[in-house]
């Protein structure tokens, strides 16, 4: 039952999106492996690198440039997200990717304040930085690395779903006298050039995403029912904590949902097997925050 008011029609005022349009030029190209070093340690792991960027790889990028970390002292990476809702999502889905991509075998287990893995491996610590070409230490100046800028829909789709899925946000907030109803979709960094990157390729998908600055991190909103549709049929998420946040909505609002034929996406995804969500800065509401920048990405 949707609880709809009379006389309300749901998503009328849905927007007509642009097209797609991919701008970026450069072809998927192979990558030069040299730089690659190996530790004994990793040659008895067998380790192995993909020879060119692919889907899975961008995903695991976009996973990275959100909530991993490159030590810039001693060849360790650790990707660590939330204790409360991400411990499906790193087990079901993100240790058989490590697998999948560089055959390691991640370890994942409690911290005191999150949930994930650290692996100290030479091999994978070259191949981030000097193949993939993300810079490690502090990630205040991080931005898509240029092996993800390709013209390949597949690629950057699955590099903002990887993204999103471990630093970003889905809201739904109470608008035309229904609760949880409005999408808004959100991500939050303090690097300007990753938000600005990222708007660019939300931008290519026709999404006409935000970007703003509150005094302290830069983030990157779409808002509303067309914008939510099309990032769920083009990119979605593989977080079990963002699918099972679409059903409770879904549930609650079959009329909209099933109108616009969109939940063929989520009735046909086996879930996977949350990170810091951030929270989405929503410009009708009094949130406290003092935005000093908003931009249309067009």
């Amino acid at each position: 039952m949707s609880g709809q008011k009379k006389g309300f029609l749901f998503g009328k005022g849905r927007k007509v999106l642009p097209s797609i349009k991919i701008t970026f030029s450069e072809p998927i190209r192979k990558f030069d492996l040299s730089p690659v070093s190996y530790s004994c340690f990793d040659e008895r792991k067998e380790l192995v690198f993909p020879n060119a960027i692919n889907p899975r790889l961008a995903e695991e990028i976009g996973m990275h440039v959100g909530d991993g970390f490159l030590s810039a002292r001693k060849y360790e990476y650790r990707l660590k997200g939330s204790k409360i809702d991400e411990r499906e999502f790193y087990q079901d889905f993100i240790r058989p990717l490590y697998k999948e991509l560089y055959n390691l075998d991640v370890s994942i287990r409690d911290y005191e304040e999150s949930y994930g893995f650290e692996v100290y491996s030479k091999a994978l610590w070259t191949f981030k930085s000097k193949v993939l070409g993300i810079p490690p230490g502090k990630k205040t100046r991080i931005r898509v690395p240029g092996v993800v800028k390709v013209n390949d829909q597949e690629v950057l789709a699955a590099f903002i779903r990887g993204y999103f899925d471990t630093d970003g946000s889905l809201s739904f907030v109470s608008k035309y006298g229904y609760s949880s109803y409005y999408p808004i979709v959100s991500a939050s960094s303090v690097s300007e050039f990753l938000i600005k990157d990222v708007a660019e390729i939300l931008s290519m998908f026709g999404l006409g995403p935000y970007v703003w600055f509150s005094g302290e991190y830069w983030s990157v909103q779409m808002f509303g029912y067309s914008k939510f549709v099309r990032f769920w049929n083009l990119i979605g998420w593989n977080s079990k904590k963002y699918v099972d946040k679409i059903r409770v909505w879904r549930d609650k609002y079959p009329d909209l949902v099933d109108g616009a034929g969109s939940v063929a996406w989520l009735k046909s995804r086996t879930l996977p097997v949350s990170t810091k969500a951030c929270g989405a800065f929503d410009p009708s509401s009094n949130l406290g925050l003092r935005p000093i920048f908003l931009e249309k990405m067009s």
